[in-house]
């Protein structure tokens, strides 16, 4: 049974989503990871630097993924019309 234009969109945003997910996931331990470092600086100007660009770059990391999730729900509603 070929599979119809809408079928393989919708296949297509559901394994998006999942790595999705994965993505997030992986944004959000690195800005925590960061939030860690900068905590536990303990006065070191270098480990203070390390944990803020480390916190600045998770923080970006989500924008862009949320954006680029946006962007695909709305390409897919206006394809499917959902």
């Amino acid at each position: 049974m070929p599979l119809s234009f809408a079928s393989l969109v919708t296949n297509i945003v559901g394994l998006f989503k999942t790595l999705m997910l994965f993505a997030v996931a992986l944004a959000l331990v690195f800005f925590l990871y960061g939030v860690f470092k900068f905590i536990n600086s303990s006065g070191s100007v270098t480990n203070k630097k390390v944990g803020y660009s480390t916190i600045m770059w998770g923080l970006g990391a989500l924008t862009v993924i949320f954006g680029i999730a946006g962007m695909v729900s709305l390409i897919s509603s206006a394809i499917l019309g959902t």
